[in-house]
């Protein structure tokens, strides 16, 4: 096709479309890197490409996934954030957007035909991290944001599109959560009557075992105890709030297991926790609390629980002489201290 028609008019060349497929054809086939863009870019330079296109109103690609292609974008599989013909691209809809403001334009649309969700955040958070491409990113990370928002995409179903599963024990310490948290309380400002919250959707996903145990191990770390001190508070108050009692909780979090001896399991803590969260609500509960363990649990155990206890205030005396007093029997029926004592 010659390209010698008046600028304006060239992308109304019946001819056109012909001329694009050729193109396409000769890159499959040809040893070097051939391109529309390219070939249009060097005939007209950018700034008049890009004009041209605009003063034709995208007659030849009106839908910015055409425009997507034509830039070869769909052939992009690594760093397309930081690529100059998506940055022109993401111009085009932004100019599209403007021009038509009834009918927007969503950058992430096309984008999501060749990523999935949490691809796109990954690549955003890494390219937040550069000063060129911070921009652009955050603007795809909104879009993206926004797409679920229109949609209705529930925090749970989000919670699922960032790959909640293989993040399930780091979740706490990856970038994405900080996407969904803000995606959550975008959500519930844009609906309320359906208004979720964290605790409620960690706990659907993941089963209140293993929150209290993801929450527990991001307790250890400086980077996320602040978080995961406040979840586990709210862990608590569910509980509470749901009328849990402590034995229902003793089964929620599956201590059967390893009721023999709570040595190795991380969950004692928030048991105890969840103890002492009701004798502080209701401190009269303390004498039936510790009768019930005592009549519960073996020697071992219960010292393992007793000495947990002793962590928290409204629990320290109490705790501190029942265990005098199991450890006097002990010592009083003979058996060596050892095998009772050892936690």
């Amino acid at each position: 096709m010659h390209l010698k028609y008046d600028q304006s008019r060239v992308f109304f060349n019946p001819e056109f479309s012909h001329w694009l497929q050729y193109v396409d054809d000769l890159a499959k086939f040809s040893k070097k890197e051939v391109s529309a863009i390219q070939t249009l870019t060097a005939k007209y330079g950018d700034e008049i490409l890009y004009k041209m296109i605009e003063d034709a109103k995208v007659a030849i690609r009106k839908d910015p996934d055409e425009v997507f292609h034509l830039f070869k974008l769909d052939k992009v599989r690594r760093d397309i954030l930081s690529n100059s013909d998506f940055t022109d691209w993401v111009k085009y809809v932004d100019d599209l957007n403007a021009k038509h403001p009834e009918e927007p334009k969503f950058v992430v649309r096309s984008l999501r035909k060749y990523f999935a969700d949490d691809y796109i955040l990954t690549m955003t958070q890494s390219a937040k991290s550069v000063e060129g491409t911070r921009g652009i990113a955050t603007k795809v990370e909104d879009d993206l944001l926004r797409v679920w928002l229109y949609s209705q995409k529930t925090p749970d179903d989000a919670l699922g599109a960032i790959g909640h599963g293989e993040l399930m024990y780091t979740l706490l310490e990856s970038p994405l959560w900080g996407i969904w948290a803000k995606y959550l309380n975008a959500y519930n400002s844009r609906y309320p009557d359906k208004k979720a919250t964290v605790i409620k959707v960690l706990t659907r996903k993941y089963g209140d075992d293993h929150v209290a145990e993801i929450l527990e191990m991001a307790k250890s770390k400086d980077t996320t105890q602040d978080i995961a001190t406040k979840l586990a508070s709210m862990q608590l108050q569910l509980w509470l709030r749901n009328e849990k009692t402590v034995m229902d909780v003793f089964k929620i979090l599956k201590l059967y297991r390893t009721e023999s001896d709570f040595s190795h399991s991380p969950l004692l803590n928030p048991w105890v926790a969840y103890m002492n969260t009701i004798v502080t609500v209701n401190p009269n509960k303390m004498s039936v609390l510790l009768s019930t363990l005592e009549t519960r649990f073996s020697e071992r155990p219960l010292l393992q629980i007793l000495d947990t206890a002793k962590k928290f205030p409204s629990m320290e005396s109490a705790a501190t002489q029942l265990k005098a007093e199991k450890i006097e029997d002990i010592l009083r029926e003979g058996y060596p201290p050892r095998r009772h004592l050892k936690c």
